[in-house]
């Protein structure tokens, strides 16, 4: 304690590894101020205040009650002395790596590093209003820094933001063909409402990701195709019974749907596109921990050359972005630091998906954890093109059935399992009617099954997957790796105008195009050489006369509604009518705009 006539004015605390969790607390009634001193750092002692010391793990003297320290506690960290550091520029940085470390005449090598795949994630942007303006709120999308920000918080190489124009729909067709001009008759809220579900996420989100793979319809409440690292990231308000109701705080499957996206809800909602839960890792994995402990790091912008702490301003160690955690600091990055735990989860996620590749002659790589190189790799779609069907328990499928079901669709998927057992599967001939048909049948009964299959019989057994293409003389079995459909993009990151919708096959709901999309950045495919006229299709008019034709599926994947199409056209073509045809007439056209580009994109911060 310090007074009148018994003051002093400095105080120095030094350490020793004897004072370890003890502590000094120091008390002034002088009228005079005293400073503590205590590594680099100095603390006014005023008149009435109380100043409690501790010697803490790390062998410093922290102060824990000064008003000084409130917010500000950074200030006493103190760092390891002599040190250095150095940048490795990223073509150096490979599988097979090793550093080298002299000093003094003394050498030492660090080998076995772990380098895993140069990942890459293609986010996709829009701001869209349901009966009402957009909010015009959507940061990510309109602030070029937010895409740097995020970038340095990931484990990818390449962080490609593309952007779509706002969108403000002034009429709203559902898939069941209902029609809004004021507003859905149901109650919207954050994470409810018909329009958030059936046409914000279902129908724009998963028909922008599904259009970059080249897969022309799909049913019209299916997810994504994760087939990539690809999340459309979007602000959605939409008019309800009980008024305009903005959407948000959800992600997964490809899709994130944001109230803000300058703070953690990206890091949370983008973190469950990558295979996190809520809270994963639990109270260990899903918090910072000190240098010395397991699961520690601190974040690294690469562009500005600093350290961001892993800790709250009042010192406590952070949580991930998972776990309720939050930026150190918005004037550094506003988004959370994914722990280790949850980086190497991402990276692992990462790994086992294609990339876009223009490099490629498949339009895709792939990492290959054998070689550690990202090599060309097919992208298998017939899954996401075929039409599914459920064997009715205790009935034989027969030719008849899978007759009709190829008649709609060449591609057909046959699903057998426990209360849904087919104990015949009787596969027609092969014929010209045929030809090219893919049949795949996925077994998880307990049961067996017979496949009658030219003119022999096979034993399908439990957790058989197996797959035959009809060459118009026989069926042939394929194996389960090996490639049957894919699609390569003849262009990719170019300036796209998608074309969406609803259809009816049946030709029973009416059918409807959606005002045009436009974006600064997708993947375009050649249409189709040859349409059934027969079958539903989709025909693009330029302006320079020509007519491009895409085929749709040619029955309903939801009996209850329609199915949704999306189509990537390459801006610079200037498409300027879609005309949908059913049964080879034409059930609605629409005018197509020829917009300027006006959109950028972003490539780790940087405008491209």
């Amino acid at each position: 304690m310090t007074s009148d006539g018994n003051w002093s004015r400095d105080f120095t605390l030094n350490k020793n590894d004897a004072f370890h969790n003890k502590k000094i607390l120091f008390s002034s009634n002088a009228s005079l101020d005293s400073y503590i001193h205590y590594g680099k750092n100095t603390i006014k002692l005023q008149t009435g205040e109380n100043v409690l010391f501790v010697y803490d793990l790390d062998k410093k003297w922290i102060p824990i009650n000064h008003h000084n320290n409130k917010g500000n506690f950074i200030n006493n960290l103190e760092y390891i002395e002599k040190t250095w550091s150095t940048t490795i520029l990223k073509e150096y940085i490979h599988p097979e790596i090793k550093l080298e470390f002299t000093y003094q005449g003394q050498k030492s090598t660090l080998s076995n590093i772990d380098v895993g795949a140069p990942n890459e994630l293609l986010i996709n942007t829009f701001d869209i209003g349901l009966l009402t303006p957009p909010r015009n709120e959507h940061l990510f999308l309109n602030k070029f820094e937010l895409n740097r920000q995020y970038y340095q918080t990931v484990p990818v190489s390449k962080l490609i933001v593309s952007r779509y124009e706002p969108i403000h729909l002034l009429k709203v067709v559902m898939p069941d063909g209902q029609v809004f001009t004021k507003n859905a008759p149901d109650e919207g809220g954050g994470h409810s409402g018909s329009m958030r579900e059936l046409i914000t996420k279902s129908f724009y989100v998963d028909g922008v990701n599904t259009a970059n793979y080249g897969v022309n319809s799909s049913a019209p409440d299916t997810d994504s195709f994760v087939l990539t690292p690809q999340i459309t990231a979007y602000n959605s308000v939409g008019m309800y019974k009980n008024g305009r109701v903005v959407h948000g705080w959800s992600g997964g499957r490809g899709k994130a749907t944001l109230y803000s996206t300058d703070n953690n809800e990206i890091s949370h909602e983008f973190g469950h596109n990558f295979g996190l839960g809520d809270h994963h890792g639990g109270a260990e994995g899903g918090s910072h921990a000190a240098a010395n402990k397991k699961n520690s790091t601190w974040l690294w912008d690469s562009d500005n050359n600093y350290f961001i702490p892993n800790m709250y301003k009042n010192g406590t160690l952070n949580h991930d972005g998972m776990n309720g955690g939050e930026a150190y600091d918005a004037r550094y990055n506003v988004y959370t630091a994914y722990t280790p735990n949850s980086f190497i989860e991402i990276q692992n996620r990462f790994e086992n998906q294609h990339v876009f590749s223009e490099e490629s002659k498949t339009g895709y790589k792939k990492w290959d954890p054998e070689i550690k190189e990202m090599v060309d790799a097919y992208l298998e779609l017939s899954q996401y093109n075929a039409i599914e069907f459920t064997a009715i328990n205790g009935s034989d499928i027969t030719t008849n059935d899978l007759n009709s079901l190829l008649k709609k669709n060449k591609n057909v998927i046959i699903y057998n399992g426990n209360g849904y057992h087919a104990q015949k599967i009787n596969i027609p001939l092969a014929n010209e009617n045929n030809k090219n048909a893919i049949l795949r049948i996925e077994s998880v009964a307990d049961y067996n099954s017979e496949l009658h299959v030219n003119n022999k019989i096979k034993l399908i057994k439990k957790n058989d997957s197996i797959c035959y293409i009809s060459d118009g003389y026989t069926w042939n079995r394929k194996d389960n790796n090996e490639t049957i459909l894919y699609k390569v993009p003849y262009k990719q990151g170019v300036p796209v105008v998608t074309l969406m919708g609803f259809y009816d096959p049946k030709d029973v709901i009416d059918s409807y195009i959606y005002p045009s999309l436009y974006g600064s950045y997708g993947m375009v495919y050649s249409h189709d050489k040859k349409i059934d006229t027969q079958m539903p299709y989709l025909e693009v008019i330029f302006e320079d006369g020509k007519i491009s034709q895409y085929q749709l599926h040619n029955f309903r994947s939801n009996e209850e509604m329609m199915n949704k199409f999306h189509v990537n056209i390459e801006r610079s073509l200037n498409p300027i009518k879609a005309n949908l045809y059913i049964n080879n007439k034409i059930v609605h056209s629409r005018e197509v705009e020829i917009k300027k580009n006006r959109l950028l994109t972003t490539i780790n911060g940087d405008i491209v």
